[in-house]
């Protein structure tokens, strides 16, 4: 719940001092679920894929596999209500076509996103 009223900007009615009493801030959430997930992983790697040698590409494939069905419909979906309401669709503020490039790229691997939006978001 943090995470969604971070993202809309508070809900209104319920600001107080500039935040929503007795939720924590988006960000911290958000920094809270990559902690808890990185244990998660740790734990699914040791306990599931410790036969493989410790080979992580079974454990990446089939994460792909999980997570990339979802992730297109659901980008998809934005794009297409995007353009349905504002007539474009913009995913970063993408400085030249070599950004565009990477932004999807990295869109479609699933893989760097971090690193793209966090670099892009400081030139901003």
């Amino acid at each position: 719940m943090s995470v969604v009223v971070g993202h809309v900007h508070g809900l209104p009615g319920t600001m107080v001092d500039g935040r929503i009493p007795y939720l924590l801030h988006g960000d911290a959430a958000v920094q809270a679920f990559y902690v808890i997930s990185g244990f998660y992983m740790a734990l699914v790697l040791d306990r599931t894929y410790a036969g493989s040698g410790r080979n992580p590409i079974p454990f990446w494939i089939a994460r792909y596999l999980r997570l990339a069905p979802l992730y297109i419909l659901i980008s998809a979906l934005g794009a297409a209500t995007a353009l349905a309401l504002t007539g474009r669709v913009g995913l970063y503020s993408v400085g030249d076509a070599l950004d565009g490039v990477l932004a999807a790229l990295s869109n479609i691997a699933l893989l760097g996103q971090d690193v793209y939006t966090c670099s892009s978001a400081t030139t901003r």
